[in-house]
C-alpha cells in the first residue's frame, strides 16, 4: 500500500465525509453570515416556522383562560405531534421512539387527562409540574438521540433547554432574514432564466389551489369539532363566545390582544427551543466525528510510515552494490 492509497483512505472515511458536510454555525467575522450559515438558517426557518406558528395558535386556542379544561388533552396531543414532526425535519432522519420515549409520551398524555378531570388545585399544580419536568426529557430523547446520558448531564441539558428561549432569543428574526436573503438570490438567478421562473410560478399556483381545496374541506370538520367541544366544556363555550364577540365588535379588542400575546410567546419559545436543540445535536455529531477521525488519522499515519519504510527497504535492496 503506497502513500496515495493511504491518502484516499483518509479522505474517504465516513467520519471525514460527514464532518465536511456539516455547516459551520459559529458567528462569522464582521457579524455577517457566510453562504453556508445563511443556507443553514434559511433551512431551519423553513422547517421550524410553520410548526411553531401552529403551536402558538394551538396554545392560545386551547389554554387561554382555560388551563384545566377538556382542551388540555388535544393540546398535549398536538404538542407531541408537532415536536415529533419538527425533530424529524431538523435532524434529517425519522425519529425512532424507544421504550423510554414512549413512556414519556404516554405519561404526558395521562397527566393531561388528569389535569382536565381533577378538581383539586394542589393535584392540578402537581400534574402541571410533572408535565413541565417530563417534556424537556422527551425533547432531549427526540432531538439528541444516541448520546450517553447520566444524571448530571441530563440535568444540565434540561436547564439549557429551558433557557433556550432566552439564549436563542433573536433566532426567529435572524433565520427569517437569512431566508429573505436566500430568496432574493434565487429570484435574481431565476430572472436570468425565464423558463425556470415560469415553471416555478406554475408550481406555486398549483400548490395554492391544493391548499385552498384542503382548507375548504377542513372547514366543515372544524365546525363539527368546535360544536362538540362547546357542548362538552361550558368554560370553552363561554370563552369562545366572548372572544368572537370582542373580535367582531370594534370597540373592544382587549380579549383578542390578551389571547394573541400568549400565542406569540408560545411561538417564540418553541422556535428557540427547537433551534437550540438542533445546534446541540450538530455539536454532538461534530464531537463524535472528531473522536472517530482521531484514531483513523493515527492509523493512516502509521500505515503511511510503514509503507514509506517498506519502499525505502525495497529500494535499498534492489539498488546495485557500490
Amino acid at each position: 500500500m503506497n502513500s496515495t492509497e493511504n491518502e484516499m483512505i483518509v479522505t474517504a472515511s465516513p467520519a471525514n465525509s460527514v464532518q465536511a458536510n456539516m455547516p459551520d454555525i459559529s458567528p462569522a467575522s464582521g457579524n455577517r453570515d457566510t453562504e453556508e450559515q445563511t443556507a443553514f438558517r434559511s433551512s431551519r426557518f423553513g422547517k421550524t416556522f410553520p410548526c411553531a406558528v401552529i403551536f402558538g395558535v394551538l396554545f392560545s386556542f386551547c389554554l387561554y383562560n382555560n388551563e384545566a379544561g377538556i382542551l388540555y388533552v388535544p393540546f398535549m396531543a398536538g404538542m407531541l405531534y408537532l415536536t415529533h414532526k419538527v425533530a424529524g425535519k431538523l435532524t434529517g432522519a425519522p425519529v425512532r421512539s424507544g421504550k423510554y420515549a414512549w413512556f414519556l409520551a404516554v405519561s404526558l398524555m395521562a397527566l393531561s387527562v388528569s389535569i382536565c378531570t381533577t378538581g383539586s388545585t394542589a393535584l392540578h399544580a402537581l400534574d402541571t409540574m410533572l408535565a413541565a419536568a417530563l417534556f424537556p426529557l422527551l425533547l432531549i430523547e427526540w432531538f439528541l438521540p444516541g448520546r450517553a446520558w447520566n444524571l448530571v448531564t441530563t440535568i444540565v441539558q434540561v436547564i439549557r433547554t429551558v433557557f433556550f428561549p432566552i439564549t436563542r432569543f433573536p433566532a426567529p428574526v435572524s433565520d427569517g432574514a437569512a431566508l429573505h436573503r436566500e430568496r432574493t438570490v434565487r429570484k435574481t438567478s431565476s430572472a436570468q432564466n425565464p423558463a425556470v421562473a415560469a415553471r416555478k410560478r406554475a408550481d406555486r399556483k398549483s400548490n395554492a389551489l391544493y391548499a385552498l381545496f384542503g382548507i375548504i374541506l377542513a372547514i366543515p370538520l372544524l365546525l363539527v369539532v368546535i360544536a362538540l367541544l362547546m357542548s362538552a366544556d361550558p368554560v370553552f363555550s363561554d370563552l369562545l363566545g366572548n372572544f368572537l364577540h370582542n373580535f367582531f365588535i370594534p370597540h373592544d379588542f382587549g380579549d383578542a390582544v390578551r389571547a394573541t400575546l400568549p400565542a406569540v410567546a408560545a411561538f417564540w419559545a418553541s422556535y428557540n427551543i427547537a433551534a437550540g436543540l438542533i445546534e446541540e445535536q450538530m455539536k454532538n455529531d461534530a464531537e463524535k466525528n472528531a473522536s472517530i477521525a482521531g484514531p483513523s488519522a493515527a492509523l493512516a499515519s502509521s500505515s503511511t510510515s510503514a509503507a514509506q519504510a517498506a519502499t525505502a527497504a525495497t529500494a535499498s535492496a534492489t539498488s546495485p552494490a557500490s
